[in-house]
């Protein structure tokens, strides 16, 4: 049986100034027209006011982009009393910017601990409860994503399945990054299988050396697992998008890829895919 997914690209990881455009013009060179929504002319989404925001929106409509998901960055930092109603504002503002983009995914990370003596996790999880009923309300998910720092409450395979286990939401499902995982040292296929009923979009990196993030490398060529994986994804009838987010340059720059890099990673990605049975789409039909 064919099985058709769709492949999306990160707007700004090919482009190494988090230039609006150059990032585009490499997505468009690939034939890829879904793309998830992080960082432009120097800014993050969450970070931009609302002027910048719609020049951002209206120049990935102008160019004929669908955007599947708003990568805010609600959950990086430390859950205290101000950070927890700035989250709140934040995902309530995803909201609106999601729907004037069209993405029905609001991104969410594993938050960091603080001093001993608190229950970061139990605080975290406080958290997402909170924001999920703000997406739910918005008809929108939120995806949790765990972080590759080891600073965060909720970032291993049991922190993030007990996460989704204690929301228990169907507004709140998870982001499956095999190369997060193994920043942890986290790789095989029981990753997968432990997450699968969560799983509602998935990220593409990889890593030859688990537990070293400056290791990050083309899918297939590290120690994730990407053929199994995507053969798994085939075999329960995923129909998510897969978005490459290689990180190929992550240890000279934050989130970035260049432009060749990210050529090479998406065909890399596609080949495996089509290898382990789908059709593979770039846009919109």
């Amino acid at each position: 049986m064919s099985r058709t997914v769709r492949i999306a690209g990160v707007n700004d990881e090919p482009s190494s100034s988090w230039d609006l455009d150059e990032g585009l013009d490499v997505l468009d060179e690939l034939g890829i027209k879904f793309i998830e929504l992080r960082a432009a002319y120097g800014e993050m989404v969450d970070q931009m006011d609302d002027d910048t925001f719609l020049r951002v929106a209206d120049r990935v409509k102008e160019r004929g982009f669908t955007v599947t998901t708003y990568l805010g960055q609600v959950g990086r930092a430390l859950p205290d009393e101000s950070l927890r109603a700035q989250d709140i504002e934040h995902i309530t503002r995803a909201v609106q910017r999601a729907d004037y983009v069209g993405a029905s995914q609001l991104r969410s990370m594993g938050y960091k601990t603080g001093d001993e003596g608190t229950d970061w996790f139990a605080v975290a999880v406080e958290m997402y409860a909170a924001m999920t009923k703000i997406a739910a309300a918005g008809d929108k998910t939120i995806i949790l994503e765990n972080p590759p720092n080891r600073t965060s409450a909720v970032c291993t395979l049991p922190e993030i399945l007990k996460a989704l286990q204690e929301v228990d939401s169907p507004h709140f499902r998870s982001n499956f990054d095999p190369g997060n995982f193994g920043a942890h040292g986290e790789v095989g296929i029981e990753l997968f299988e432990a997450l699968k009923d969560y799983i509602v979009n998935v990220h593409v990196k990889d890593i030859r050396e688990p537990g070293d993030t400056s290791t990050y490398c083309i899918a297939g060529d590290g120690a994730c697992g990407y053929p199994e994986i995507f053969k798994r994804l085939y075999e329960i009838g995923y129909s998510g998008c897969i978005t490459a987010e290689p990180h190929l340059l992550h240890s000279e720059q934050f989130h970035v890829s260049g432009r060749e890099n990210y050529i090479e990673a998406v065909n890399r990605i596609t080949e495996l895919l089509e290898e382990a049975g789908f059709t593979v789409t770039r846009g919109p039909e």
